[in-house]
């Protein structure tokens, strides 16, 4: 199983009529981010995966496994990346605070 077909497999999730079984729609990934719509056999409702997150702690787990998107090293680029693109638009940052990314694409 390849780690597309097994972050499906890990991250789907019941439809809100609680059945498990679906169709995929489609699949495909953006950038290293798998991406899935997924359709209730029972209702037939479509679902998204990953699903909503609910949590900053679930953001983190996900958004920060570095085994699974990026490497240390394209972490650490895609940082310093971020904080130029800040820097050149007169973003100032404190120490100590954090910065929300929406929509990063």
């Amino acid at each position: 199983m390849n780690r597309v077909d097994d972050f499906f497999r890990t991250r789907d999730y019941a439809c809100w009529c609680g059945q498990h079984r679906s169709t995929p729609v489609c699949h495909q990934l953006f950038g290293n981010h798998p991406f899935a719509i997924r359709k209730c056999r029972a209702c037939r409702t479509h679902r998204i995966l990953p699903r909503a997150l609910t949590s900053l702690d679930e953001a983190e787990s996900l958004y920060n496994q570095q085994d699974f998107f990026h490497t240390e090293a394209e972490l650490e680029q895609i940082k310093e990346h971020d904080l130029r693109r800040l820097q050149a638009l007169g973003v100032r940052l404190a120490p100590g605070r954090a910065v929300l990314d929406v929509g990063r694409g």
